[in-house]
């Protein structure tokens, strides 16, 4: 019985901290959501993006 009941604990100690963890992933994920939708950080992702454009082709098609 005390056995049943240790064990009855331990798996409510870890659900616990397995919620926890699940809940700062959940906020993390936002967090990094609303940082990319800024405009500073979509102004830098679009020019590093046409940056790596005009290169591709004169790594892939020597002239």
């Amino acid at each position: 019985m005390r056995r049943k009941i240790e064990n009855g604990m331990k798996r409510a100690v870890m659900l616990f901290e397995r919620a926890e963890y699940w809940e700062q992933r959940a906020q993390a994920s936002l967090r990094h959501a609303k940082y990319k939708e800024r405009p500073d950080v979509r102004y830098r992702r679009i020019k590093k993006n046409r940056g790596g454009i005009t290169q591709v082709p004169k790594a892939h098609y020597p002239v």
